[in-house]
């Protein structure tokens, strides 16, 4: 009897461990989502403003092209010189949208009369998101 009360124990204290460690997984997973949402947020919010302050002092300013980064300004919120992808997106942030094999976060907004589209790569983060995923999983 003792045997089996033992085995009992065994196993419920297993479960027990095995459900915090999984609850454990899930709200670290879901955290670090919520923190790369966020910081991408502040990053597309903050370039916005740059730049919006930018073309109010020159509005001939050139806007950035960088490896990660892609800027259009249009006089159309679905202009034709905008990637297919991005023409459909309302105002506002929006979180891995792909094109051209790659996924971005994007922000859209008018300024003055135009319409101002930054969209910031995010493969590597993603990358980085997987991983700590795998780890998590191995965990």
């Amino acid at each position: 009897m003792l045997n089996s009360l033992d085995r009992r124990l065994s196993v419920a204290i297993i479960l027990v461990v095995t459900s915090l460690m999984a609850l454990f997984a899930v709200v670290v997973g879901f955290t670090s989502s919520e923190l790369e949402h966020g910081l991408l947020d502040q990053l597309v919010i903050r370039e916005f403003r740059e730049i919006k302050s930018r073309l109010a002092r020159d509005p001939q300013a050139a806007l950035p092209q960088t490896a990660q980064w892609e800027t259009w300004l249009t006089d159309q919120p679905d202009d034709v010189s905008l990637p297919s992808a991005l023409r459909s997106l309302p105002s506002g942030v929006h979180h891995e949208i792909e094109y051209e094999g790659s996924e971005y976060h994007v922000l859209r907004e008018p300024i003055d009369d135009r319409f101002l589209t930054l969209a910031y790569e995010i493969n590597l983060v993603e990358v980085r998101e997987g991983r700590l995923v795998i780890v998590l999983l191995i965990g």
